[in-house]
């Protein structure tokens, strides 16, 4: 999987050099790689990023809980057999 998102945002970007517009390249990638692989509006972005003189193609850090994090709290609550009354109410 991330190797295909890389693959594409390196087709965007030659895309993008050889002067293509957003639209032509996500018609040009849908045609070759089927129409589930990219959003347009994920085209215009990185053309966005590529005007602004941003060529850095792996994703950029972001804020906030990691996924690995939310899957251990959800785990935990399910796992998790006794409740806050139970707990406070324990004499």
């Amino acid at each position: 999987m991330e190797s295909q998102k890389m693959h594409l945002r390196h087709v965007t970007l030659r895309c993008f050099k050889k002067g293509n517009s957003a639209k032509d390249t996500a018609d040009e990638i849908f045609t070759v790689h089927g129409r589930g692989t990219t959003t347009i509006r994920t085209v215009r972005n990185w053309f966005k990023k590529f005007r602004a003189g941003n060529f850095e193609l792996k994703d950029e850090d972001r804020s906030g809980r990691s996924t690995a994090q939310q899957r251990l709290i959800r785990t935990l609550s399910r796992l998790c057999s006794l409740k806050i009354h139970d707990i406070v109410c324990v004499r």
